[in-house]
């Protein structure tokens, strides 16, 4: 019986294939997340196990009241900021989520505390996708925190731009949190340029 050896282009193939495996496996394998602060007065805790593209992620209140929410998350958690940018007195918790795959689309999850001492969910306004601020938009946003509004950073594309390399600069998008009791509080697009 002979053994036959693998062709050139079964060996490149097997090769290639291994090697997607890996970057698959590696963009998935973040470090969890674990982070306190403070600010105000307030603790937060943070905390995600970042063990796939869909995770759990934990916020807890501590000190002067406590309080925990868990919510399912589509990515990992990449940062986590306090703040008070609507100058109430009570600052803010911003999670930031990026999803899985090359896009790697961001998100903000955001909580503050309510009038009764529990946490309330900050969202950002929805942007409608045909609106000017998402022209060339692919994904991966990052986010952080101004002295008055959150700001979201994302690559612009240009049509025919390769994934890898955007070629139409950089926008940002200002979000302002204004003052709206309720159960969940909206920060809105700051259209003021």
């Amino acid at each position: 019986m002979t053994r036959r050896r693998p062709t050139a282009a079964l060996a490149a193939a097997l090769i290639s294939t291994a090697l997607a495996l890996a970057s698959s496996a590696g963009a998935l394998a973040q470090s969890a997340f674990e982070r306190s602060l403070s600010s105000l007065g307030v603790d937060f805790h943070v905390r995600c196990a970042n063990a796939g593209s869909l995770n759990t992620l934990h916020i807890e209140l501590r000190g002067r009241a406590t309080h925990a929410i868990s919510l399912e998350v589509d990515g990992v958690v990449t940062g986590a900021e306090v703040a008070d940018l609507d100058r109430d007195g009570q600052p803010e918790l911003y999670v930031y989520v990026a999803s899985a795959g090359s896009g790697s689309y961001g998100t903000m999850i955001g909580v503050t505390l309510g009038s009764d001492r529990r946490l309330v969910r900050l969202r950002l306004e929805d942007i409608e996708p045909e609106s000017p601020l998402l022209r060339g938009y692919q994904g991966r946003d990052r986010f952080e925190v101004a002295p008055d509004a959150l700001l979201r950073r994302f690559p612009v594309y240009r049509p025919g731009d390769p994934n890898a390399a955007p070629g139409g600069g950089e926008r940002t998008v200002r979000y302002r949190l204004g003052p709206a009791p309720g159960s969940e509080r909206v920060l809105r697009v700051d259209r003021r340029g």
